[in-house]
């Protein structure tokens, strides 16, 4: 039975097939996942065009350059005697300058340089031509609706969190990918220890059949053994040809996820072997970090702010609009525009007003369903924002409880396996001084081969179980060695 015993260790230490091929590691599945998936490359593209958004939100502070060159003539006939001639002919020219800006307190700015070059054919115009120049400050300042930066910034940070919300989204995408990527791998590495433990029960029914064959030959067996023998062979080949299928099936997974679909013919030797987690897992800290790293849990609490940024502003919007208006003024009129501006410049002509402007919509029903319907958006995401968290409880409660279950399973499949060991090495005693049947070995044979299997399946789905802990707590990014 030392036979058997270097064969079940071969297979438990070197869980890959020895064929010639491309070694792969967990590590490589997962960087070629994450530089040849289509699906992160498109959404890699929304943060930055999110970005942009916010700096669109961001001009309506930018400052507003605004300048017209216009010369005009006109001649219409005179009204009156008053008018200074028969028919009137004026001509103007003007030429302004301007800069407005708006600010995060609501008020609006407005810096105006205005000249005029004014000719007329009426008799009573003192100066002609005259030029005429203004330079004129506007202040408004919004004192119930529109007024403070809270309202005012309220496009930028509502686009601000959209542009965190869209990076979560990808994260999301990221996790998906490298989690699909490492349970393809698995599943790989699965099937290929499952074909070496269908070719290692094919090998025990083959040593039979060989014995069997012998002691028919010398006559110390009856020919049905021999039979049974055969039929065991047979049965175990038609599961070797299952299981080969079912490896290259892998591997064709694992090349769709990894992009390699150029390496169709070729083998994948996976290098790395099941991790066997003996860190003791803590629900309250596994949910302290999910709630501090899942993305969707994250987006969801900053959805839930633009929902209150927008309550805020909506609710604003149903004040009166009651504004200040402040304004100076320089002006100066000559015959000539040098003198026009010395005059302008002397601060003996001016200008000034002072007032409160005030407009209020009879029912205002517009404002008031939009502050409704955004206290109603806020409702409907906290008690989202509620039903995530318990959904994520339960998550990591399950996953803690599968790694738990796992490691049992794996000490149990071990003992079984071993167990399974003895008990075909027994039934071999029995067998050769003639207590037994090659059925019965045919049996323990593949009772041992199910507990191989097993065993394997056992640690795979520990890793599996540890590749969903990390899901569910938001951290396989980091966990892969991947700075975001």
């Amino acid at each position: 039975m030392k036979t058997i015993f270097l064969l079940v260790l071969a297979i438990l230490l070197l869980p890959f097939h020895a064929n010639a091929g491309m070694n792969i590691s967990i590590q490589d599945t997962i960087a070629l996942a994450l530089e040849n998936n289509l699906d992160i490359k498109i959404e890699k593209f929304n943060p930055d065009i999110r970005k942009t958004e916010t700096e669109k939100e961001r001009s309506i502070f930018d400052p507003v350059f605004t300048s017209d060159f216009i010369n005009s003539a006109t001649r219409t006939p005179s009204s009156s005697e008053l008018e200074g001639a028969r028919e009137i002919d004026q001509k103007v020219l003007d030429f302004s300058i301007g800069l407005t800006q708006k600010f995060v307190t609501g008020t609006s700015a407005e810096l105006k340089f205005i000249n005029e070059r004014y000719r007329s054919n009426s008799i009573f115009l003192k100066i002609n031509p005259y030029y005429e120049s203004d330079v004129t400050l506007t202040l408004t300042q919004p004192l119930l609706k529109d007024f403070g930066p809270n309202i005012n910034l309220t496009r930028i940070r509502i686009a601000e969190n959209n542009e965190n919300i869209s990076g979560e989204q990808l994260k999301l995408k990221i996790i998906e990918v490298i989690s699909n990527s490492k349970r393809a791998y698995w599943n790989l590495l699965l099937n290929i220890e499952e074909l070496e433990v269908r070719k290692f029960s094919l090998n025990l029914a083959k040593d039979l059949l060989e014995r069997n064959r012998k002691k028919v030959e010398v006559g110390v067996l009856a020919p049905i053994e021999l039979i049974q023998a055969e039929a065991g062979v047979a049965s175990r080949e038609e599961a070797v040809f299952v299981a080969e299928k079912a490896v290259r099936d892998a591997e064709d997974a694992v090349k769709r996820i990894t992009g390699l679909t150029k390496e169709w013919e070729k083998v994948l030797i996976p290098v790395d072997k099941p991790i066997i987690s003996k860190e003791r897992l803590h629900f309250d800290e596994s949910k302290r970090i999910a709630f501090e790293s899942r993305p969707d849990y994250l987006q969801a609490n900053k959805d839930l702010e633009n929902k209150a940024i927008n309550i805020r502003y909506t609710k604003n919007q149903t004040l009166p609009e009651l504004s200040f208006v402040g304004g100076i003024g320089l002006n100066g009129l000559n015959s000539s525009y040098s003198s026009d501006l010395k005059g302008l410049r002397s601060g003996d002509f001016y200008s000034w007003k002072v007032g409160l402007s005030l407009a209020i919509p009879i029912g205002n029903r517009s404002a008031r369903s939009d502050y409704l319907k955004a206290r109603l958006e806020e409702e409907k995401a906290r008690v989202e924002l509620k039903n995530l968290e318990e959904a994520i409880i339960v998550e990591i409660r399950v996953a803690i409880r599968e790694i738990d279950t796992t490691h049992k399973r794996i000490d149990a499949t071990r003992s079984a396996r071993i167990l399974a060991e003895k008990k075909l090495e027994a039934e071999e005693k029995k067998f050769n001084v003639g207590m037994s049947t090659s059925h019965d070995i045919l049996i323990f044979q593949e009772e041992l081969a199910n507990a191989l299997r097993n065993e394997k399946k056992a640690m795979i789905d520990h890793n599996n179980a540890l590749i969903n802990l990390e899901k569910v707590t938001g951290i396989t990014i980091e966990k892969a060695g991947i700075v975001f």
